[in-house]
């Protein structure tokens, strides 16, 4: 996440790891997309960061971060964090993860997010984030039309509640009055 950014932009990213198996996540690893600049992991306290570097120096950049030495119990999930700056050209980021059991399974997370996951399968697909020319302010709108779709959803449901009670009320009431209404004998 999130699943859209900004060229040329500094960026927190969260990698959600949630445990779909009977066992413990003991380990995470995240292969870190080419173009990403300035790649500064989030301090997880309980785990230890590694990362894995191409070149020398100023010039090196991150290419993988592991997470090791916590632990992600059974039906649970946790996110692990870092910041980056964007690349400059639009693109898609291909987040690629790797997820180790308690017994050793790893799950790799690096497939063509068209394939198709099978149950107990140790493969499933990865998550992409396009990284277009938008302007603060396309950001803004989107964020806006969606918390304004959750507003109409949550409107919604409130009308149809209300509708619901009224005709409940309405109800009730004739079922009072037709019990008060003296009878003829």
């Amino acid at each position: 996440r999130p699943s859209d950014v900004k060229t040329g932009a500094y960026q927190t990213f969260a990698l959600s790891v949630p445990v779909e198996r009977d066992e413990p996540t003991i380990r995470v690893k995240l292969d870190v997309p080419e173009g990403l600049a300035s790649v500064t992991p989030t301090v997880k306290p309980g785990w230890t960061i590694q990362t894995e570097k191409h070149g020398e120096g100023e010039d090196a950049m991150i290419t993988a971060i592991t997470w090791t030495g916590g632990e992600i119990g059974v039906g649970y999930r946790d996110e692990f964090t870092f910041s980056a700056k964007t690349p400059d050209q639009p693109t898609d980021l291909q987040w690629k993860a790797y997820q180790t059991y308690e017994n050793g399974t790893v799950v790799s997370w690096n497939q063509q997010p068209t394939s198709e996951e099978k149950e107990g399968s140790t493969t499933g697909p990865f998550s992409v984030t396009k990284v277009a020319a938008y302007s603060d302010q396309d950001l803004a709108l989107k964020s806006t039309d969606s918390k304004v779709e959750n507003a109409q959803q949550t409107a919604d449901k409130a009308l149809y509640t209300g509708v619901g009670a009224f005709i409940l009320a309405l109800i009730t009431i004739g079922m009072v009055i037709m019990h008060k209404r003296p009878q003829v004998k």
